[in-house]
């Protein structure tokens, strides 16, 4: 059941369909559906099909598209009825047709957006952090590998952070959980608001963050990191908060290690820092 219930999050959250490809696919299929439901004859029902190119836009195009969509289809099978329908027929029966179809397409919609957003709160569940909104380490290591990947593909650099605050434990003890809970937040509100979409924030466990940062040669990382340091301390200090961070971070020019070893090193750069004296970065450039 978990297999079935994790392939089903696969695939409606891996991207395979862009709105706009959803868009163009549905609305082909519509108008395809609608020429051979016209061209052949009445005695062939083709209203089953119009379900097909209505599914792919509630379940790819967001809500308002779909239903939009869906609208879409169901004119589309309206107009062809009207258009095949046979001449001897009742009134009654064409109305009773055309409601029933509206009522069976509506029905179709609506459980096809509950199961839509049923599949994004199960992809919260699983793949993002509770607490934070960051990526959970599941969801990370998987983004991870797939830009190593990535940046092999497109000879692109990659930069790894591994962050963590200083005597968290401390904080939490003298505090309480709910202000650790809110380090852990700030933290996570000023790097967020600050990447960029190919870059990617996981919470690993307790305060423990990764971070990537795609195509980010040696240089530009250090610009970015000293950026979110800053707001990261600005956000701890509006919160009332007074804690420093350790960080290790290696530039990678060549991905010729994996996503674990890459975010081992990553971890050696941050026990350094504490080892020193904590409150500090550490960055390298992997040979």
């Amino acid at each position: 059941m978990e297999k079935n219930a994790e392939s089903l999050i696969r695939f409606f959250t891996s991207q395979r369909l862009k709105p706009f490809q959803a868009i163009l696919l549905s609305a082909g299929t519509t108008i395809l559906v609608f020429v051979l439901d016209l061209v052949t004859p009445p005695e062939l029902s083709f209203s089953l099909f119009y379900l097909f190119p209505l599914a792919i836009g509630m379940l790819f195009c967001g809500r308002r598209l779909g239903w939009a969509n869906a609208l879409f289809c169901t004119l589309a099978w309206t107009v062809a009825y009207l258009l095949s329908r046979q001449p001897s027929a009742s009134t009654f029966s064409v109305v009773w047709t055309f409601l029933a179809r509206i009522a069976t397409n509506a029905i179709f919609a609506y459980i096809l957006d509950v199961l839509r957003q049923v599949i994004e709160g199960l992809r919260e569940l699983s793949l993002i952090d509770p607490l934070t909104g960051a990526a959970n380490r599941r969801f990370f290591e998987g983004y991870l590998a797939r830009t190593i990947d990535r940046a092999i593909r497109a000879k692109e650099p990659l930069t790894l952070l591994a962050i963590d605050f200083d005597d968290f434990k401390e904080l939490n003890d003298r505090y309480g959980h709910d202000r650790g809970d809110e380090a852990l937040m700030g933290l996570v509100r000023a790097i967020q608001g600050r990447i960029r979409p190919d870059d990617m924030l996981c919470r690993l466990g307790g305060d423990e963050f990764a971070l990537v940062l795609y195509a980010m040669d040696y240089d530009r990382s250090e610009e970015v990191m000293a950026r979110l340091l800053e707001a990261i301390r600005a956000e701890l200090s509006a919160r009332g908060i007074e804690s420093t961070l350790s960080i290790g971070a290696i530039t990678f020019l060549s991905m010729g290690a994996g996503a674990f070893t890459m975010l081992k090193k990553a971890d050696e750069l941050l026990y350094e820092v504490k080892k020193m004296g904590k409150n500090a970065i550490k960055h390298s450039l992997a040979t």
